[in-house]
């Protein structure tokens, strides 16, 4: 008996100190969780190019600081898109998915527009909020 609790108590400690092993190749030095490649697919409807869908519906995309993002914008009519901030923009063509990608370096809440979209009741140059970045502190 007391045998097989030896071998027992052996096999716990190489399972935990290979767990350990395992948890440590995710981490970088000091502990923290490496950055991640994120990739977010985001689907621009009509009704919010044309303003008609309140900004309060955005949608809130998450990374963390050091994080790799990703985004694979669409939308049925042509926009630029702008993200106040990061400062990056890219053209959207109907129906066509447009790759964004960035390295989430400073923590912060980023505005995606649209620019140049026709509102209903507005004349000349707008803008239309489609999605909010939240990119937290590691």
């Amino acid at each position: 008996m007391g045998l097989g609790k030896f071998l027992i108590a052996g096999v716990s400690v190489v399972l935990l100190g290979a767990g350990y092993v395992g948890a440590r190749s995710y981490s970088t030095s000091g502990g923290d969780i490496a950055s991640q490649d994120l990739s977010y697919r985001l689907i621009i409807g009509e009704e919010a190019m044309r303003g008609q869908k309140l900004a309060a519906e955005a949608p809130v995309l998450r990374a963390r600081e050091g994080d790799h993002v990703s985004l694979l914008l669409t939308a049925p009519l042509p926009a630029e898109v702008y993200i106040h901030g990061l400062e990056l923009s890219t053209t959207l063509l109907p129906d066509f998915e447009t790759p964004l990608a960035f390295s989430a370096v400073s923590p912060g809440r980023y505005y995606i527009h649209l620019h140049n979209v026709v509102c209903e009741g507005q004349t000349g140059d707008s803008h239309v909020e489609v999605a909010v970045i939240e990119i937290e502190p590691r």
